[in-house]
């Protein structure tokens, strides 16, 4: 009895060994991990990607998503078959600039047998840029002030301004503005530090309290995109500080009063001082 015991054991065995090898995983029609390049512009409801599994055992296969930052920005449809198709749709507006990479995890069973026996798949999408950022100054408004006397090439201050998009939609370029002539007292330069854009501005030329004590510019930014260029823009005031640099002067010259001749010295006052005009005859 225990023979035909161990028999029965190892005969159930293979039974069910054999059961479980003629199961198999679903089969993915495409490969999704190939490369998924999409515009952060696309717009909402767009479609993302297809994929597609095939059952091999002759029962429906179902799709799943899972596990991922990304799903609650997506869509999943799929259509339950042995060769079942999903879509995936976009949800949420993309921002390159916010997250640069989606990574969407699948799965395929068979409807029948259950996720004991599942294919897994990984979809990773690349958001590309699209130059939908203007550049951004680090400060809303600049004020400075300079000395009259400063010399030629005197350093009045550095503006900071950076553009998160790539390529030439993240390059700019700055320039002063200012909607008189004789403003044109100051330029800008500007270079690259650190990621950041720096430019600097300096005096152009002598500068007079006297004649007109402030400035003012705008500080124009425009990225260079060669079909929408993107721009943004910050005031500067240059206040010009006053240095003692002129003598006191009398105006009016000359000045004219009468005395009589018949008073004492220590009792003379002057008064009623008038100014002389060229047309009046002494």
């Amino acid at each position: 009895m225990r023979q035909v015991y161990r028999l029965l054991l190892f005969i159930l065995g293979n039974l069910e060994c054999s059961s479980s090898q003629s199961i198999q995983q679903p089969r993915w029609n495409n490969d999704i991990s190939d490369l998924h390049e999409i515009p952060e512009n696309l717009p909402l409801d767009s479609k993302l990607a297809t994929i597609s599994a095939t059952g091999l055992n002759g029962v429906d296969v179902i799709l799943i998503t899972y596990g991922t930052e990304t799903e609650r920005r997506v869509s999943f449809n799929y259509t339950k078959g042995i060769n079942a198709v999903g879509t995936v749709y976009l949800k949420e507006e993309m921002d390159r600039e916010e997250m640069s990479t989606w990574e969407l995890y699948f799965k395929a069973y068979d409807s029948k047998i259950g996720p004991d026996q599942v294919r897994e798949e990984k979809l990773t999408i690349y958001i590309t840029d699209v130059n939908d950022n203007a550049p951004k100054f680090t400060a809303p408004f600049y004020q400075e002030e300079v000395p009259e006397n400063a010399l030629k090439g005197y350093i009045v201050t550095a503006i900071t301004a950076s553009d998160p998009d790539n390529g030439n939609g993240g390059r700019f370029s700055l320039r002063l503005e200012s909607a008189h002539l004789y403003q044109a007292a100051f330029n800008i330069s500007q270079k690259v530090v650190d990621g950041k854009t720096v430019g600097t501005v300096t005096l152009k030329r002598e500068l007079d309290y006297e004649i007109l004590s402030f400035y003012q510019y705008l500080i124009i930014a425009t990225d260079k995109d060669p079909d929408i260029p993107l721009s943004s823009n910050v005031t500067l005031v240059i206040k010009v500080k006053d240095i003692q640099d002129s003598p006191p002067y009398f105006q009016g010259l000359p000045y004219v009063t009468e005395i009589d001749e018949n008073v004492h010295i220590d009792h003379v006052s002057i008064s009623n001082l008038s100014r002389i005009y060229p047309s009046i005859n002494i």
